[in-house]
């Protein structure tokens, strides 16, 4: 098993490493692409990405990890979220983007199953462990390694988004109803 925090080479393309503090900003703004390709607009920030992170029994200097290229600046992101005080079901989420973005999705999988099986020293024994994920169904490359992982689909569900960049209608209700003050 590869240790989560070991630094690994892959084809001289992509290395995986510990998240530093560093990376806040770029890692932000891989959220903010996967927001973008996934749902159309973002108003995520690195603001947020701090605070989200900023929780008990989860660090991102040992839960997380990057895909770097040669330049070392992450051009992918895993989280492995198992922070539940009995963390029975560790939840991955991963991204890339670029060129090298299947090897980096492959790669950033490795280490979050390696992570996501810390968990097994924190559990009782006969706990069931359950690794979890969610991933948009356009990301055939992050659903592709998930598969390959062992991963199966159990649900689905839908986001749904309304943009207020215009006046709200004003609702039309039949006669014999009307709307009042609780």
């Amino acid at each position: 098993m590869t240790s989560p925090t070991h630094l690994k080479e892959h084809t001289l393309k992509i290395q995986i490493r510990s998240f530093t503090d560093r990376d806040y900003g770029p890692v932000a703004e891989l959220f903010r692409l996967h927001d973008l390709e996934t749902i159309g607009s973002t108003n995520f920030s690195e603001e947020f990405l701090r605070s989200d992170w900023d929780m008990p029994n989860f660090d991102p200097f040992s839960d997380v990890a990057v895909a770097v290229g040669l330049d070392d600046i992450p051009v992918g992101v895993v989280a492995c979220y198992a922070f539940r005080p009995v963390p029975t079901r560790p939840f991955l989420w991963v991204y890339a983007h670029g060129e090298h973005r299947s090897e980096a999705i492959e790669s950033l999988m490795e280490w979050g199953l390696a992570c996501s099986r810390r968990v097994l020293d924190r559990v009782p024994e006969d706990a069931r462990v359950v690794s979890e994920s969610s991933v948009h169904h356009d990301l055939h490359d992050v659903t592709g390694a998930l598969r390959r992982a062992g991963f199966i689909s159990e649900r689905m569900s839908y986001t749904m988004l309304i943009r207020f960049d215009q006046p709200t209608p004003e609702p039309k209700f039949p006669d014999e109803l009307r709307i009042v003050n609780f």
